[in-house]
């Protein structure tokens, strides 16, 4: 009997030590399996988005976008177009604006000194000021001429009657930025990238369902600006963001590697980077962190040859009816369409 409870007992112990040895095994093939999966599926999503390109999706209009992953910005020296390396990035003037640091490397920066051979950077731009002989007397990005009329067309500007609208699209498509230039980090070929409608814009910031929930402000290293979420907004585990307008900036306040977390989730962050404006004559820029001006590819004709339409918000409003004056330099920010 003794013999046979020491056979059974070995037998036990034989079958117990097979079934943790094939639990091991099966729990190693998977993680290893998970692992595979996750890797596969992380390489795809990373092969399809564009260069350049934020992984949040927006509506707008039948049609959805991916915003760019900074602010337009150029160096006339080397006619190079590029988006700025993080999304809070803003250069303002003479260093003051660079809150986010772009001179930190050495790289000069400057709205002020915006010429046809600056070696510096800009990220303010007229309305229209791709680089493209539109006809317009001012079409360079370079161009500070402070005459509002110059900007458009002399074809548009001089036609009886004349149309209610000059818009950056059909032929005159090659006067956005993001349609006639290759932007340097954003695949480096043209037609690309483009500027959105004052009515994309529109829907975006106050037109999509529970819009409310979708946008808010931020402070991220100190730069004050707008948040927008993608319409399937998921807040990732661990990361916190209050929505809403009118909280303040230091309603959500955010170090980069917090901000990350969002950023890679799909959140959008529009910097206050201020605009370019004349004061008796001299450029002046004003509004640094305090306000934001961004371009969209809707003009108007019917009110007057002054004015194109843009986003303008602040730490009160976002405000989609606003518009200022073409000459003006504001900022750009491109989206590329979902294919």
């Amino acid at each position: 009997m003794c013999a046979f409870l020491a056979y059974m007992q070995k037998k036990l112990y034989l079958c117990s030590d097979f079934m943790l040895t094939t639990m091991r095994k099966a729990n190693l093939l998977f993680l290893i399996m998970a692992t595979i999966i996750a890797f596969s599926v992380e390489t795809i999503s990373a092969a399809e988005l564009p260069e350049g390109a934020l992984p949040g999706v927006f509506n707008v209009g039948g049609k959805q976008i991916h915003f760019s992953i900074g602010n337009l910005q150029y160096c006339a020296a080397t006619d190079t177009w590029r988006f700025a390396p993080r999304q809070y990035a803003l250069i303002g003037e003479d260093g003051i604006g660079n809150v986010a640091h772009p001179t930190r490397d050495g790289v000069k920066s400057d709205n002020l000194m915006v010429s046809s051979t600056y070696d510096g950077w800009i990220d303010l731009f007229g309305f229209g000021t791709s680089g493209w002989s539109s006809g317009a007397e001012a079409y360079q990005p370079w161009h500070t001429d402070d005459d509002p009329t110059h900007y458009i067309p002399l074809t548009i500007r001089d036609s009886t009657p004349r149309p209610e609208f000059y818009n950056l699209d059909y032929d005159h498509a090659n006067a956005d930025w993001g349609v006639y230039n290759p932007i340097s980090n954003g695949g480096n070929r043209r037609g690309i990238w483009r500027t959105m409608t004052r009515e994309e814009w529109t829907y975006i910031v106050e037109g999509r369902p529970n819009y409310l929930d979708l946008r808010g402000q931020a402070t991220i290293n100190g730069v004050h600006g707008m948040v927008l979420l993608p319409d399937n907004w998921e807040q990732p585990w661990g990361a916190s963001f209050e929505p809403g307008y009118s909280l303040g900036w230091d309603a959500n306040e955010y170090s980069y590697s917090e901000w990350k977390v969002l950023e890679d989730a799909g959140a959008v962050f529009l910097p206050c980077a201020g605009c370019r404006t004349f004061s008796a004559g001299n450029l002046q820029v004003e509004n640094v962190n305090t306000a934001g001006h961004y371009r969209t590819a809707s003009s108007m004709l019917d009110g007057g040859l002054t004015c194109a339409y843009d986003l303008y918000f602040n730490v009160i409003i976002p405000e989609m009816h606003t518009y200022h004056m073409r000459c003006w330099g504001e900022s750009v920010r491109l989206v590329v369409d979902v294919k």
